[in-house]
């Protein structure tokens, strides 16, 4: 699942750069030995009753839980996060039209690319579609070009 989400350590930049969006999974810290108490970040599932729910366990009751007991962190699909990327960033000068939202495959690292095109165009390469999408996000909400 991890692979259709972003990285855990982006999913910690999302949420200190102040991501509001509910997602549907969350990285989230949990015992994963009963026996030795280790605790290691998961992908978790949100549930109709706002309790998180660990996938491998996603229909058993008594391993729900609640957003109150752990630090969580939001791990948006790529889906989630294109809702809140703009398709075009306002001009910044009377000679700029805008720039407009690209994403395409990358060739040099066998991942993708995304950029608003225009010159001095700001590139983000990453794997996985998910980060990108994130880094993306990231950067614009750090420059004040989304709210």
């Amino acid at each position: 699942m991890d692979k259709y989400c972003v990285s855990l350590e982006l999913a910690k930049q999302l949420k200190e750069a102040g991501w509001k969006k509910e997602t549907e999974f969350w990285w989230g810290k949990l015992k994963t030995n009963m026996c030795n108490t280790i605790y290691a970040y998961e992908i978790l599932h949100l549930n109709e009753d706002g309790n998180f729910v660990p996938l491998d366990y996603i229909n058993i009751s008594d391993n729900i839980v609640s957003k109150k007991d752990c630090k969580f962190y939001p791990a948006p699909l790529a889906t989630e996060i294109l809702e809140l990327l703009p398709n075009i960033i306002n001009p910044i000068d009377d000679n700029c039209r805008g720039h407009y939202l690209s994403i395409s495959p990358s060739v040099s690292i066998k991942g993708w690319q995304v950029c608003y095109g225009g010159y001095r165009a700001k590139v983000f390469i990453d794997k996985s579609l998910p980060n990108v999408l994130a880094k993306t996000w990231i950067y614009l909400k750090k420059e004040g070009l989304i709210k």
